[in-house]
């Protein structure tokens, strides 16, 4: 009934990955289905966010893979060299900040048009306004459209070539032509009649699904452009989705079938965009993919039961009891940190070594499922002592999600300056706020000469402590308001739809409140291999 481990299909930490037919197949399969899945197509709902390996892509590529709930949707994902091409409007004279907005609404505008013809149904056939449309965009791209972000970028460019085609193959009258003109500069101009002209070809639809455009890769930041360079970029998409939703893909009439674009989006940037209501935007316009449960509740979490339904779902049987694919291949307890008599299921410890996300318990699976692979092939179920063994691996790998947030934000910073203070612990993971400034200090004397690139570590010991924090480094115990024992802080578990920035307290000395992160602690050499393995077999 069960496989061997060895023999086990855990999927793709990356669901970018999933584009084959037998990646499609196996995402149909495996991918868990819940209530967040049927909110992202509700009408108003217009962003995805979610921290990094929260599954945003995983939605939207589950989506785009075929049909659901009569809805048919394509994911765009836009890369480095888009932003550079999209960047280079405004260099060449052609884009003020002003009009980034503009822009976006006719590249994704553009876009539209083409999954609709791929894609849509019209009750009635395609409507002449729309056919028009479309041999206009054939026309320019000689009838080779590649229905990517940078050839809608090309579309934009020459903005005049373009508007002349729709004016021509669109038959745009003169006074509707005059009605864009009235001010702006020509390459304004172009930019309206467009807009105008490939608004109309799409409200004249009636079509008989719903649509959805995702647009994802909003994390992916050129090392070419600065984070500013690339927030006015970003910004002007996000307000261009925004507007293109609620001021013309909503109030479209006449058609049963309704379209809207989803932006997928990380919480800090969702809060970089700097939304006017942005918290409005988040709670009513926005579907928030947290994962977060506690040790207590783990068995009816979501994280859980993705993780469960991935493991059961490969055995071929009718749907089995909830839990039990888990506890086949998990069949040993842990001891609990806190009360020596009690034990804890071993899913408490991927809880503790991850950021609460698919992808890091994911990762860990996969990390164990090779290890079984090259050291006993033949088992059934995973052991105590196979979790330790890959402990330094996946510890690594967490490490590596840190240097990448940290890259997206700092591309020339030097990531061995962060790697290099924990050196100054003394092999602590745990520390107070007077130890944190007497290592800070030492850190400094010891690097005086050297001129250090992470600006967070020259600001004083109040920013680089936040700054560790919101990068899940570093987090901090609260004693517990009803009961013994302690709360531990994280940025990912404290960050709401209404505070997306927490803040980490300082000047805590009672004991040693603040700590790195269990999952951190093998990769920055602190706590040491024996306090590791002793924290692990406490829980």
């Amino acid at each position: 009934m069960f496989k061997k481990i060895a023999d086990l299909d855990i999927g793709s930490i990356d669901a970018i990955n999933y584009s084959g037919r037998k990646e499609k197949e196996l995402l149909k399969r495996i991918f868990y289905k819940d209530a967040f899945l049927d909110r992202i197509l509700e009408t108003k709902k217009y962003f995805i966010v979610g921290e990094k390996g929260t599954g945003k892509t995983a939605y939207a590529t589950y989506l785009s893979n075929g049909v659901y709930n009569s809805t048919n949707s394509t994911t765009k994902n836009i890369n480095s060299t888009d932003y550079t091409k999209f960047y280079h409007l405004k260099q060449i004279g052609h884009l003020p900040v002003s009009d980034f907005i503009d822009t976006w609404k006719v590249i994704l505008l553009l876009l539209l048009c083409d999954h609709i013809k791929e894609n849509g149904r019209s009750r009635f056939g395609a409507p002449e306004k729309f056919k028009s449309a479309q041999q206009a965009i054939e026309k320019y791209y000689d009838s080779a459209f590649d229905p990517e972000v940078v050839s809608a970028i090309e579309f934009v460019k020459d903005a005049e070539i373009s508007a002349e085609l729709l004016v021509k193959y669109a038959k745009l009258a003169a006074s509707e032509r005059s009605s864009v003109s009235a001010s702006g500069t020509k390459f304004q101009t172009n930019l309206l009649i467009i807009e105008k002209s490939l608004k109309e070809a799409i409200s004249s639809l009636d079509l008989r699904d719903d649509h959805i455009l995702f647009i994802d890769g909003i994390d992916v930041r050129p090392s070419a452009l600065s984070f500013t360079d690339y927030m006015e970029c970003v910004r002007g998409l996000a307000f261009a989705v925004w507007q293109l939703n609620t001021e013309f893909l909503a109030n479209i009439r006449d058609s049963k079938g309704r379209i809207k674009v989803v932006l997928l989006l990380r919480p800090d940037i969702f809060d970089a965009v700097e939304f006017q209501n942005a918290n409005a935007k988040m709670r009513d316009n926005s579907v928030n993919l947290s994962w977060i449960t506690t040790y207590g509740d783990y068995r009816t979490s979501r994280i859980f039961q993705l993780v469960d339904g991935i493991l059961a779902k490969q055995t071929g049987h009718d749907p089995m009891i909830a839990g039990e694919a888990w506890d086949h291949y998990f069949n040993y307890d842990v001891p609990n940190m806190r009360i020596a008599e009690r034990l804890d299921n071993p899913f408490v410890s991927f809880l503790r070594y991850s950021f609460y996300r698919p992808r890091d318990v994911i990762s860990y699976l996969g990390i164990m499922q090779e290890y079984v692979r090259q050291h006993n092939s033949g088992m059934m179920n995973f052991t105590d002592r196979v979790f330790l063994n890959c402990q330094k691996e996946y510890s690594d790998y967490l490490l590596g999600e840190v240097r990448d947030y940290l890259s997206f934000y700092y591309s020339s910073a030097d990531f061995n300056e962060l790697v290099g203070f924990f050196k100054f612990m003394k092999g602590k993971s745990k520390f107070s706020w007077d130890e944190f400034i007497e290592n800070y200090t030492r850190f400094h004397a010891a690097n005086s000469r050297e001129k250090l690139t992470l600006q967070q570590l020259k600001d004083g010991p109040e920013e680089f402590i936040q700054f560790l924090y919101s990068m899940n480094v570093v987090g901090y115990d609260e004693e517990a308001e009803h009961g013994p024992g302690r709360f531990v802080h994280w940025c990912f578990r404290d960050r709401t739809p209404v505070n997306l920035s927490p803040k980490i307290p300082t000047g805590l000395n009672a004991g040693r409140p603040y700590g790195v992160h269990p999952g951190l602690v093998r990769a920055l050499q602190v706590g040491g291999e024996n306090e590791a393995k002793a924290t692990h077999r406490r829980r």
